[in-house]
């Protein structure tokens, strides 16, 4: 048994004696395991992939942020992480207290267990080796599609700016409450120009091209700060610099140190501009250090979902975590939930509904996580066990060739919506992934075909 295995199975002993005993700890003891689980998950991470930016080692620290930062920081903003938003407006009891913290402790142990399982394989591609014919001509098309629709997408985000500036933020999600904006082909021009940047990443193009392409990509979707929305930007940020870290070159500390710096001071201040009837008020007396400390309250406010999970034992169902699935089966848009009956086929809005049904109507909503998805569809042993596959997954697509292009697009695809998972559902990938690659794979096929006649000719 080498050294991997060894701590697998020290991982796997550890999460099975966690659960029986939980009723025995105390909630001071299981908060400080948690953190140092979070801390010991973000070092063993990078001392495996080596690489700061590596997709894994994102997910470990937006997973610090969006449910552990309130832990961090409690005693020093004398604000509990148990205590609930103004859906509520309550602190949770010591029983669901424990129960949270486990959440995070099991998921922890089983994503690390899923790390030192995987073997990594050597996918490095033989010298002289080119991309084909058809990748070199979808690289040449998307480039071209891609500046073709800027000015559009940059017209559809000023519609949006336009809608925000009259109805507030919580318009662009408030369906239940009937003020939604509705769709336009502007919309939907926007699913394919973010289709194309993936298809363009895909064929994995030059380091000139990349930079060049990127760049221009998150100065467009960064539009979406102007109307308040940061979970429309971080995650294209987080893909983009993570699979050019990955793939290309490795970035130095001090400029990730003073990206960072910059990107959470302009989410806070996109944060603080929000005018929104909750418990989140507009403050603009800030230091840094209490414009930091805010800003690590608000996103951590995603752990309540897990307690939410926990108080509504006896609404679990396995639809918590296939709802997305369901969902795309079904045909559920957002607008088809505000009615009691399909409010259950959607685990956000179902816990949302439950919790306060006045302000569900209105639009607010708790939000997701996957750990809370897992948690409530099967309990400690589904979420242990999924999060070694997720785990696993991760470092499996990371691990991608070159020029396989269908697996390519499947990772871009599946780290966009990890960097939400935390606050975001476990399967949201799903519905995107098949139909981005069907349609990739029909253009593929024309390619081929335009390929063939040519050569006939």
């Amino acid at each position: 048994m080498n050294n991997k295995q060894k701590v697998s199975l020290f991982l796997a002993v550890l999460a099975l004696c966690q659960v029986p005993l939980l009723s025995y700890f105390e909630v001071e003891f299981l908060k400080y395991e948690c953190l140092i689980l979070d801390v010991l998950s973000i070092v063993i991470g990078y001392y495996v992939a080596r690489n700061a930016l590596h997709p894994y080692v994102l997910f470990l620290l937006v997973i610090n942020l969006f449910l552990c930062s309130r832990i961090w920081i409690e005693d020093m903003i004398d604000y509990p992480f148990y205590y609930t938003t103004f859906l509520s407006g309550y602190p949770f009891t010591t029983d669901v207290q424990r129960d949270m913290l486990c959440m995070l402790i099991l998921s922890f142990l089983g994503l690390n267990m899923g790390l030192l399982l995987y073997r990594q394989k050597n996918n490095v591609v033989q010298d002289g080796a080119l991309p084909s014919f058809p990748i070199l001509t979808l690289q040449t098309w998307a480039k071209r599609a891609l500046l073709l629709l800027t000015p559009f997408i940059l017209f559809r985000f000023y519609e949006m700016w336009s809608y925000v500036s009259q109805y507030g933020y919580i318009a662009l999600y408030a369906v239940q409450a009937g003020v939604a904006r509705e769709s336009s082909w502007l919309d939907y021009a926007a699913v394919v120009y973010q289709w194309l940047f993936f298809v363009f990443l895909a064929t994995r193009p030059s380091r000139k091209d990349m930079l060049k392409f990127s760049v221009l990509f998150l100065l467009v979707i960064s539009c979406n700060l102007l109307n308040g929305s940061r979970g429309g930007f971080a995650p294209f940020l987080l893909l983009v610099v993570s699979y050019y870290s990955m793939f290309y070159d490795r970035i130095s500390g001090g400029k990730i140190v003073a990206g960072l710096v910059v990107i959470l001071t302009v989410f806070q201040m996109v944060g603080m501009s929000r005018n929104l009837q909750s418990d989140e008020t507009l403050v603009v007396d800030l230091t840094p250090g209490e414009m930091a400390l805010e800003f690590f309250r608000q996103q951590g406010v995603s752990i309540t979902i897990l307690g939410y999970a926990d108080q509504l034992k006896d609404e679990q169902t396995p639809m918590d975590v296939l709802y997305p699935l369901a969902g795309m089966v079904l045909g559920h848009t957002d607008a088809d939930y505000e009615t009691k009956d399909n409010v259950y086929y959607s685990f956000p809005h179902k816990v949302t509904y439950l919790i306060n049904p006045h302000l569900y109507a209105q639009g607010f909503g708790a939000g997701s996580s996957y750990i809370a998805e897992l948690y409530s569809s099967g309990g400690f042993i589904l979420l242990f066990l999924a999060n070694i596959l997720l785990a696993w997954l991760i470092m499996y697509l990371a691990n991608t060739s070159p020029y396989a292009l269908y697996r390519n697009m499947g990772m871009l695809i599946f780290l966009q919506h990890l960097f939400l998972m935390p606050r975001g559902a476990l399967l949201g990938f799903i519905e995107p992934l098949i139909k981005y690659e069907l349609l990739l794979y029909i253009v593929v096929w024309l390619v081929k075909m335009k390929g063939k006649e040519r050569k006939l000719c």
